[in-house]
C-alpha cells in the first residue's frame, strides 16, 4: 500500500480498509480541470449514464471504452488514492456533475482512466424523478406487512424509507398509493442503505404499472403535454397547418378517426401547450409491434417563443413512456430527408453512442408502386402467401440485411414473422395491425420475400404503418423484369383485398435500380432506427446534452 499525499504535503500512514474505501474518490477543483473533462466527455462522445443512487434502477453498465489523460494543476490537487486503483473521479460542470469510476492510474501530475471506465451524471438525474413524499403501507414477501414513506419516484423505480426490515432480493406489494387503486407496482429491492432511523432502499418495479398509476406518473413528469383528443378539431389542425406538416402532402386530411384516437394500450398522441393553452407541438407513440414503439407525427410551430422546450418535452416523452408501458420496451422510428433537426437528433445520437446492440440505423430506398397495375395478371403460381417451409426461408435470409436488433424489434424471429395482429391489443380491439408474407417464387425455388405490414388509417395521417418491406432470399438469383412486376402485382393484390392504401415500399439499396425499371417511383432513402431498452436511457442522456448545448449557444448569441 503507498503511502498517500494530504493537500499540506505531509505523507500519511498507510489507510485502514474503510479509509482506503473512502480514499478512491479524486476530486478536481480547478477550472481547467474542468473543461478538459468536459471535452472529455462531450468531444470524445462518451456517453453518460445516468445512475438513480436513490431509486430502483441505479446503474446501466459500462459505457463505450474510454482511454484518456487529465493533467492536475498542482495547486488544485486534492488525491488520496494509490498510485493504480479502481477509483473514481467527479467534476461539477454548471450545474451537472459528472462522475468517471474505473481503472484509473496516477502517474506523476496526471491521471489516467483506462478503457470501460463508466460515465455517469450524478447530480442532474436524467430521468424525471418526483418527490411524493406520502405514506403507503406494503407486503413484502415474507408476508411481514409495514409502513414507509416513498421519498421520490422514477420510470422504473422509487426511494422508499422505512423503520420496518428489507433485503436486497425482497419482493414488495404495494397497497396503493395517492388513492391509486389497484396498486402502483409490485417491485424488488435493488439496494438498501441502513441507518439509527431505519432503512432507505431502492426498489425496482415490476411491470407492469399500468391503469391509474400510469396516467399519474405521466400527469407529473409531462404537465404540459395533453392527449390530442382533448382539443378540438379546429385547435389541432390550426397547430398542423401553422407548423407545415399538413402541407408536406397537400392531399392528406385529417378524420374523426384520427383526432379522437384515445387507446392508451396502442398508443399516445400528445399535443404540448404554452402557457395561455395554445397548441405549440403533436407526436405520436404508437405500437408497432409486440415490444416496440413508434414515435411519428412530431411537428411543431418553429417560430413559438416555446418550441425549444417543446421539442425537448416531446423526445423525452419518446424515451420514457415506452419504459413506463412496457415491460422490455424497444423503439423504432424513420428518418426521413426533409427533417433537418430530425436528421440531426436521431442519426446524431446513432454516432454518438456507437453501440450497434443499443441503436442501429438501417437504410432502404422508398418507393411508391406504379400508377397503373393489372390486378387480373396476378399469377399465384409466381408470387403467394409463404407456406411453413418458405417462412423459414424468409427468416433465414432476413440477418443478411437487417441488423439483430431490427430483427428483434420488429417481430421478425420464428413464430411471428406472420402476425394477425402485430400487438395483442390489436386483436383485442378488431384494429388492423398484422403482417403478411409473400414470396416470389421461380419454380422452387425462392427468389424474394414482401413483408406486408396492414393497418387501419386512423394510426397516422401520411398512412405510415401500410408499408411493405421487400429483400432477396436467395441472393445469388436475379429476378427479371417479369418476376419482379409479379411481385409488385402480388403486393398490391393484399392492399386492394383489404380496401387499403400502401405508402411506403421499402426495398434494399441493391434494388433501387430493378424497381426504377418496373416503374416503381423513387420518393427517397429512408434511415430506419432502433433502440434497444439501454438505447432509449441512453437517447434521454442525449436528448439533455444536445439541448443544453443548444440553450448554451443562443445564451452565447445573445450576449
Amino acid at each position: 500500500m503507498h503511502a498517500s499525499e494530504t493537500r499540506d504535503g505531509h505523507q500519511s500512514s498507510a489507510p485502514t480498509p474503510a479509509e482506503q474505501k473512502d480514499a478512491e474518490r479524486v476530486r478536481i477543483e480547478s477550472t481547467t480541470a474542468r473543461d478538459r473533462i468536459l471535452r472529455t466527455i462531450v468531444k470524445a462522445k462518451l456517453p453518460w449514464i445516468h445512475r438513480d443512487a436513490d431509486g430502483g434502477t441505479f446503474s446501466v453498465g459500462a459505457s463505450r471504452p474510454a482511454r484518456d489523460t487529465l493533467d492536475l494543476l498542482p495547486q488544485s490537487e486534492e488525491i488520496s488514492i494509490p498510485s493504480s486503483a479502481r477509483a473514481s473521479f467527479s467534476v461539477r460542470v454548471g450545474r451537472a456533475q459528472f462522475e468517471l469510476d474505473g481503472a484509473i492510474d496516477r502517474t506523476g501530475p496526471h491521471l489516467e482512466f483506462g478503457k470501460n471506465c463508466d460515465v455517469y451524471s450524478l447530480a442532474r438525474r436524467r430521468s424525471p424523478r418526483i418527490p411524493w413524499m406520502h405514506e403507503i403501507a406494503f407486503q413484502t414477501r415474507r408476508g411481514a406487512h409495514r409502513h414507509g414513506s416513498i421519498l421520490d419516484i422514477g420510470p422504473g423505480g422509487v426511494a422508499m424509507s422505512t423503520r420496518g426490515t428489507l433485503d436486497v432480493g425482497d419482493e414488495v406489494h404495494f397497497f396503493g398509493l395517492m388513492g391509486i387503486d389497484p396498486p402502483l407496482s409490485n417491485a424488488v429491492v435493488r439496494w438498501r442503505r441502513a441507518s439509527a432511523t431505519g432503512v432507505t432502499a431502492g426498489l425496482e418495479f415490476i411491470f407492469p404499472l399500468g391503469g391509474q398509476a400510469l396516467e399519474v406518473l405521466v400527469r407529473e413528469y409531462f404537465p404540459r403535454l395533453f392527449s390530442r383528443s382533448e382539443f378540438s378539431e379546429t385547435a389541432v389542425h390550426t397547430l398542423l397547418a401553422d407548423s407545415g406538416y399538413l402541407g408536406l402532402d397537400p392531399d392528406v386530411r385529417m378524420t374523426q378517426a384520427w383526432l379522437r384516437l384515445d387507446d392508451h394500450e396502442i398508443g399516445r398522441d400528445m399535443v404540448y401547450i404554452d402557457e395561455d393553452g395554445h397548441l405549440v407541438g403533436h407526436m405520436s407513440l404508437t405500437r408497432a409491434y409486440r415490444h416496440t414503439w413508434t414515435a411519428h407525427q412530431l411537428a411543431s410551430v418553429s417560430n413559438h417563443h416555446e418550441v425549444g422546450t417543446c421539442w425537448r418535452e416531446l423526445y423525452r416523452f419518446a424515451s420514457i413512456w415506452p419504459r413506463l408501458a412496457d415491460p422490455r420496451p424497444g423503439a423504432l422510428a424513420a428518418i426521413f430527408p426533409l427533417s433537418p433537426w430530425n436528421r440531426r437528433m436521431l442519426y446524431g445520437f446513432s454516432e454518438w453512442l456507437d453501440q450497434p446492440d443499443n441503436i442501429v440505423v438501417t437504410r432502404l430506398e422508398r418507393f411508391l408502386l406504379p400508377e397503373v397495375l393489372d390486378d387480373s395478371d396476378h399469377d399465384p403460381a409466381v408470387v403467394h402467401p409463404a407456406g411453413l417451409h418458405e417462412l423459414g426461408e424468409v427468416e433465414a435470409a432476413l440477418p443478411r440485411y437487417l441488423p439483430a436488433l431490427a430483427i428483434e424489434n420488429m417481430d421478425l424471429t420464428e413464430g411471428h414473422l406472420r402476425s394477425s395482429a402485430l400487438h395483442p391489443n390489436y386483436a383485442k380491439r378488431n384494429i388492423i395491425r398484422r403482417r403478411d408474407v409473400l414470396v416470389l417464387k421461380r419454380g422452387d425455388q425462392t427468389i424474394a420475400t414482401a413483408l406486408c405490414e396492414l393497418a387501419d388509417p386512423a394510426l397516422s395521417l401520411f398512412n405510415l404503418f401500410n408499408a411493405t418491406y421487400v429483400f432477396p432470399v436467395d441472393a445469388a438469383l436475379t429476378p427479371t423484369s417479369d418476376e419482379i412486376l409479379q411481385l409488385l402485382l402480388g403486393i398490391d393484390h393484399v392492399y386492394r383485398k383489404n380496401v387499403l392504401q400502401l405508402s411506403m415500399l421499402l426495398v434494399p439499396e441493391e434494388w433501387k435500380e430493378r424497381m426504377e425499371q418496373a416503374k416503381c417511383r423513387y420518393i427517397e432513402n429512408v434511415g430506419l432506427v432502433n433502440w434497444s431498452p439501454l438505447g432509449l436511457r441512453h437517447f434521454e442522456n442525449y436528448i439533455e446534452l444536445m439541448f443544453e448545448r443548444t440553450a448554451r449557444k443562443k445564451s452565447k448569441s445573445s450576449a
